[in-house]
Order: structure tokens, then sequence, then C-alpha cells
């Protein structure tokens, strides 16, 4: 893979923060596609009531980020069935901010809609470290209601 290609635009010049923060977002559902711009030694938080073995709360390198990728678009959520919709995109400095819906299914069956913020921090057109932010408690009605109609 040419790292060069990917964390560059069309037009040549290196994607802005936001822009990265877009691209993983919108990747939802396809674990590689999301780590492309990830730096090897990325950090990646999520929300610390997000349970341990769908992923963990802080991860570090960009193996085990795909690892938490590939639990929650598989054991989660049913990743060809996953939409996203970004409500807004900002860059301030090496900061960039997406808050966005997602919606789907989860792979036992079940409609999953959740907002969503995910902020990070890039280097030279790569992501050095990610915070993602989601109502837990909100997912987990939807997982109990989903199990329930069954």
């Amino acid at each position: 893979m040419d790292r060069n290609l990917m964390s560059t635009s069309s037009t040549g010049a290196p994607l802005s923060p936001s822009e990265l923060a877009t691209r993983i977002v919108q990747a939802a559902g396809h674990p590689e596609r999301m780590i492309e711009n990830l730096a090897p030694d990325v950090t990646w938080w999520i929300t610390p009531s997000i349970p341990a073995e769908v992923m963990e709360s802080f991860t570090s390198g960009r193996g085990e980020v795909l690892a938490n990728l590939h639990r929650v678009f598989g054991d989660l959520y049913d990743p060809n069935k996953m939409t996203v919709e970004v409500h807004h995109a900002i860059t301030d400095g090496n900061i960039g901010a997406v808050r966005f819906k997602m919606s789907g299914e989860f792979s036992t069956g079940g409609f999953y809609e959740n907002e969503y913020s995910l902020w990070l921090e890039a280097i030279d057109g790569w992501v050095v470290r990610v915070w993602e932010y989601v109502d837990m408690a909100h997912t987990t009605a939807q997982i109990r209601s989903a199990t329930s109609d069954r």
C-alpha cells in the first residue's frame, strides 16, 4: 500500500484532520478501510462503558484497533448494513472532529441507530490519536429490544 496516496486528497494535498475523521466514519463496517490512514502506533480511546469483549476502552497500535473493529463490525453489527450520516466536520489545527449518526442492524437482527462524536489528532496526514464518544446506554437498550423481539 502506498501510504502517500492514502493520506492525500485527489489534488495531492494532505487530507485535513476533519477529512481524515470523515473518511474513517464513512468506512463503517469495513475495518481495513477504516484503518488506512492510521499511524502504526495510533492510540484509540472509546467511551469506557463499552464492554471490553466488544472493544477495549484504550487501544494502542494499528493491529489492535483493527482487531477491535472486526469484533464491532461482525460480532455486534452487520457490517454490510451500516450507514453513516455526517452532521458536522471541523478542523482546528491538527485536530479534526465529526459528529455523525450511524445506522444499521445488529448481527443478530434488529435495527440500530446512534449519534457519535469522533475526534482525532493528525500529523503529516496520519491519524495518531482517536477519541470516540457514544451513548452506550442507548446502544444497550436497542440490543435488549432487538433480542426481546425474538
